[in-house]
């Protein structure tokens, strides 16, 4: 049995700019000068993504 999902085109330029907005942030981290650096931006970046709200509810994505 074959489940179709249908994805706004909205949730898919949320979901894009998200990824690129995380991979910036572990690009810069791993550019950084030292591994203090590395070490925060990753805390705060696990942290922050932790306790974020979803973007999308069930609804939004129409399954």
């Amino acid at each position: 049995m074959a489940v179709r999902f249908n994805i706004s085109a909205s949730f898919v330029r949320k979901l894009r700019q998200r990824e690129f907005t995380t991979s910036s942030v572990v690009a810069l981290a791993y550019s950084g000068p030292t591994p203090l650096l590395l070490r925060k931006t990753q805390s705060s970046a696990s942290g922050m993504s932790a306790s974020a709200t979803p973007d999308v509810t069930f609804d939004e994505l129409c399954i």
